[in-house]
């Protein structure tokens, strides 16, 4: 279950230049969690979250001209709580910093080129200080440091669209080319640890994606 409660407003400062800002905060509970060291009945509904925070916008869109641009920037919190008695713990997901900004520019002959760039704060992570031996599975089993108390480093991507449309009496076509982590920006999204532990490498995301595509729209 969840509530949601937010407001704020935009406010168009000159001719196709506008700015917002709005300001959101959401409960959650009886979310489930296990139970504490996995005894039955293993899962409850006592978990609860919450989730608050500001973003302010910027859109740039003159009449009669061919550009676009809008820039965002979210500064929040996600926090969870496991059960009655804990404390609130990060989310795993918990991103405090969201930086979008994209530009769209449109060429003669209905071609157009548009690019976006992402900056967010890196997951949680909870780190692992040690390992213990077990010998009757002949395995190291790792120890974790407290929950969600390192990050990942900053995300950062940037996309490019080239797209050319053409035009019919019926019909509406258009060619794009996408290209997704355009610069390879090589984001550590976790560590991948050794067999005892003790030493750990870093795991990427995804590399370039180039993709092509055609969509059409019939009247």
């Amino acid at each position: 279950r969840s509530v949601h409660v937010s407001a704020g407003g935009d406010y168009e400062i000159a001719s196709g230049i506008a700015v917002g800002l709005e300001g959101f905060y959401k409960k959650l509970w009886n979310r489930p969690v296990s139970t504490e060291n996995g005894l039955p009945p293993f899962f409850t509904n006592e978990g609860e979250g919450r989730i608050y925070g500001l973003e302010l916008s910027g859109r740039i869109e003159p009449r009669g001209r061919n550009y676009f641009g809008y820039l965002s920037y979210t500064l929040s919190k996600s926090e969870r709580l496991d059960r009655d008695g804990a404390t609130y713990r990060l989310f795993d997901f918990d991103q405090p910093h969201i930086f979008t900004a994209l530009f769209s520019y449109r060429f003669p002959r209905n071609w157009s080129l548009g690019g976006t760039l992402r900056l967010v704060s890196g997951n949680p992570t909870t780190p692992i200080i040690g390992a213990i031996y077990d010998a009757s599975t002949d395995t190291y089993i790792p120890i974790n440091g407290r929950v969600n108390s390192e990050r990942n480093p900053l995300f950062h991507r940037f996309d490019v669209r080239v797209e050319k449309e053409w035009f019919f009496k019926r019909a509406q076509l258009a060619f794009f080319l996408d290209l997704q982590n355009a610069y390879y920006a090589r984001n550590q999204e976790g560590l991948i640890y050794n067999y005892d532990y003790s030493r750990a490498e870093k795991l990427e995301g995804l590399p370039i994606i180039p993709a092509l595509g055609i969509r059409g729209e019939f009247k």
